[in-house]
C-alpha cells in the first residue's frame, strides 16, 4: 500500500443539465469538509483542496478536474479518473445512471451523484494515476482504490450525502483486531469487502473483479469500462502480448 505521491488541488465542474450548479457547488463544498475533517486525518495526509469552478471551460494547469456531466461515456458508468496530457487528471461524474436507477442527487437514497462525486474525489486523492496495488492475502495484489470496498456505504454531511471509505489499515493483511477499517465501521478486517462493495485483484496475470452479494446487476455492468482498473489491466495485458 502507497500513500499518494503529491498533494492535488481538486476541481469539480458543473456541465449537467440534470443537476444545477448549485448542487455541485453543494456536494463540493461537502466534499471539501469530507476531505479536510475525515479523509485527511484517517490517512494521516495533508489536507487536498476541492474546489467548485464556476467556469466548466477553465483549464487549471495542475490538480486534477472531475467534471459532473449527464451521461456516461460507456453504459452506465458512474465515474473515472485518469492522467491525461502534461500530468493532469482529469475524471467525470455521471449523473444519469444513478438517476436513471432510482438514485437521487444529495441524499435520499442509496446511490447520489454527491456521493459519487464523494467516491471519485477520494479515490483522485489516494491513486491519481490510477496505478497503486497493495498485497493481499494468498499472493494477490488488490488496487488501491478507497470507495469500491465500501461504495454502497454513505453518510451525511450538511444534507448532502458522502461516500464511505476505507483507512490505509485495511490495506494491511497484519493490522491488528480492532483496527478500525473504515470511516462507518462497516468492515472489520483488512481485505474485508462489505455487501454491496466491490474491489479488483491481480495474481498471475490475471485480474479478477469481486463483488459483494448485494450489489446490483445494473452497478456490475459499468465496471467493465476502458477507465475502470479492471480495464487498465486488461491493456497491460494487450502491451504484454503485443511485446
Amino acid at each position: 500500500m502507497s500513500h499518494p505521491a503529491k498533494t492535488l488541488e481538486i476541481h469539480v465542474a458543473s456541465a449537467s443539465t440534470r443537476v444545477s450548479g448549485a448542487d455541485v457547488r453543494r456536494m463540493t463544498d461537502a466534499v471539501a469538509k469530507q476531505v479536510r475533517e475525515h479523509f485527511a486525518p484517517a490517512w494521516e495526509i495533508p489536507v487536498n483542496p476541492v474546489r467548485f469552478m464556476a467556469d466548466p471551460n477553465e483549464k487549471p494547469a495542475t490538480g486534477a478536474v472531475l467534471t459532473v456531466v449527464d451521461n456516461p461515456d460507456q453504459d452506465g458508468v458512474l465515474g473515472w479518473h485518469t492522467e491525461g496530457d502534461n500530468g493532469v487528471i482529469y475524471g467525470y461524474v455521471f449523473a444519469a445512471p444513478v438517476l436513471d436507477n432510482g438514485g437521487a442527487v444529495l441524499s435520499g437514497a442509496q446511490y447520489t451523484v454527491s456521493a459519487t462525486l464523494s467516491h471519485e474525489v477520494l479515490e483522485t486523492i489516494a491513486d491519481p494515476h490510477v496505478n497503486l496495488w497493495a498485497t493481499g492475502p494468498d499472493g494477490w495484489v488488490v488496487s488501491q482504490e478507497v470507495c469500491d470496498p465500501v461504495e454502497n456505504a454513505s453518510y451525511d454531511i450538511d444534507g448532502v450525502s458522502v461516500s464511505d471509505f476505507v483507512t490505509p489499515m485495511w490495506f494491511d493483511i497484519q493490522a491488528p483486531p480492532g483496527t478500525k477499517m473504515d470511516y462507518l465501521d462497516r468492515v472489520s478486517t483488512p481485505f474485508a469487502m462489505d455487501q454491496g462493495g466491490y474491489y479488483v485483484r491481480f495474481k498471475g496475470g490475471k485480474p479478477t473483479q469481486v463483488f459483494g452479494d448485494e450489489v446490483p446487476e445494473w452497478r456490475r455492468k459499468t465496471k467493465e469500462h476502458g477507465y475502470s482498473r479492471a480495464g487498465h489491466l486488461a491493456d497491460m495485458k494487450v502491451l504484454e502480448r503485443k511485446g
